[in-house]
């Protein structure tokens, strides 16, 4: 194993040039191994990009920018680089280094939260001006792949230079948990399970490719667990899924459908609930006004088919299936469930409705120094609030008007002087007529965990 760690080393570090020149076969296994390694470096390194990007970020009650890099790969000669949506999401300003040094900007024109995936641009004049020859990485199929392949993780870590590393895929359905987040809070990670690898993923390889010993990019680098030698990334079939409905959508968007429904496995509970091993899943929560709510669904009923397909979720790592099966039809669709309620079978008819995002808009009061965001759907049912309105408060500006008056991070909006606060723009609508108006005294009504507070926010 050292021969082999010690001939993939001195692979990298190859000139790129070297990559044109044909490799002698070797005899034995390591060396074998190592050609397939060098190979497949090859043709991929080119493609890579190191990803430069800025945002707005929305902390401590102010609105600043802020600066991060990743990784992606070029995906096809129109430039479109695939990455991911915590490297890339929400950018106003990219900047790639492509494989021979030269920066060329890049536009973001496709975003995913909820698979952690964004696909990006890059400016095809200043390529032309450039004279840059572009270098297309070939997709491969996450569904072929197997446990104990051997994989490389490529990318451009710790803003280093191109870089590889190698391992193996250690599980190829492996399961993360239902509360994962990305930085700036949103839920990712709901509707596909993710490859796991002990080739190294450092920070920097985010948005890189991971890269079968045929050269093809299987996965999308994406998470290291912080102490452990693993790492994580989004199977490529998801990532050319989101690639093909981003580019259909004129905004760039994943459009899902949603019916209200909160799942949870039958594991240890199958006696008690009246359902076969393999047969199944729970409905924890049905949500308030949701389609499933308003054809008669209750919590605690097992669902068994959808669309007359069978459902059986016995263990964690088949939820994000079932969640994909709803949300993978178009929004409208005519869906018939049929659940267990009391061991006796009950159809329900609906239609799909749009899911939102899991995490609303954000935006900076600077009057009162404070930043705020919109309360979705989503967002209220897991924080068990019992509707959209008001805004919640995400950061409070220091010796500020609303730090003065003991408004928090984590506090609820509900109404201003009496008036129920509709939404997140009737919020600002409202702040801005109490500026304009001249008005000193303005009373809020805050939720704060289970209690109701009132807060004076003085103007003058």
């Amino acid at each position: 194993m050292r021969k082999i760690i010690f001939l993939v080393l001195l692979a990298c570090c190859l000139p790129l040039a070297n990559c044109a020149q044909p490799v002698e076969q070797q005899p034995d296994t390591a060396q074998s191994i190592t050609q397939l390694i060098e190979e497949a470096k090859c043709k991929v390194y080119p493609c890579l990009v190191r990803i430069d990007a800025r945002k707005y970020v929305y902390s401590r009650g102010k609105k600043s920018r802020s600066g991060g890099t990743g990784s992606g790969t070029v995906i096809d000669d129109q430039g479109h680089v695939l990455t991911n949506y915590h490297v890339a999401g929400g950018a106003t300003e990219i900047k790639c280094t492509l494989y021979n040094q030269e920066m060329v900007s890049a536009k973001l024109v496709g975003e995913d939260p909820w698979t952690d995936l964004a696909l990006i641009k890059l400016d095809m004049e200043e390529l032309e001006k450039k004279n840059i020859k572009l270098y297309v990485a070939e997709l491969g199929d996450s569904q072929d792949i197997k446990v104990g392949d051997f994989v490389m993780a490529m990318g451009t870590p710790f803003g280093l230079s191109r870089s590889v590393s190698l391992g193996i895929i250690g599980n190829d359905e492996r399961f993360l948990g239902d509360s994962m987040r990305l930085p700036d809070g949103k839920a990712t990670g709901v509707f596909n399970n993710w490859i796991q690898t002990d080739a190294s993923i450092n920070p920097g390889n985010s948005g890189g490719p991971l890269v079968s010993l045929g050269g093809k990019v299987i996965g999308v680098n994406a998470r290291a667990i912080p102490g452990a030698s693993t790492g994580f990334a989004i199977p490529i079939d998801i990532a050319k899924e989101m690639i093909r409905k981003a580019l259909a959508h004129p905004e760039g968007k994943v459009v899902r459908s949603w019916l209200g429904l909160q799942f949870q496995k039958t594991q240890d509970l199958e006696r008690y609930l009246e359902t076969g091993k393999n047969e199944g899943v729970i409905i924890k929560q049905v949500e308030k006004g949701s389609p499933a709510s308003k054809a008669g669904v209750r919590n605690l009923d097992i669902l068994i088919e959808i669309n007359g397909e069978k459902v059986s979720t016995r263990f964690d790592e088949q939820l994000p299936k079932v969640r994909k099966t709803i949300a993978d039809m178009p929004v409208g669709t005519d869906v018939k469930l049929v659940v267990l309620r009391n061991g006796r079978r009950k159809e329900f008819a609906m239609k799909t409705a749009e899911l939102g995002a899991s995490v609303g808009e954000d935006e900076e009061i600077k009057e009162w120094g404070i930043t705020i965001r919109a309360i979705t759907k989503l967002m209220a049912q897991e924080r068990k609030l019992p509707d959209t309105h008001g805004v919640y408060v995400t950061g409070v500006k220091p010796y500020e008007k609303a730090a003065k008056a003991k408004l928090q991070g984590g506090d609820i909006i509900t109404h201003i002087d009496k008036k129920l606060v509709e939404d997140f723009e009737a919020f600002k609508t409202m702040v801005k007529e109490c500026i304009d108006s001249g008005k000193k005294d303005v009373v809020l009504k805050v939720r704060r965990d289970k209690a109701v507070n009132f807060i004076l926010i003085k103007n003058d």
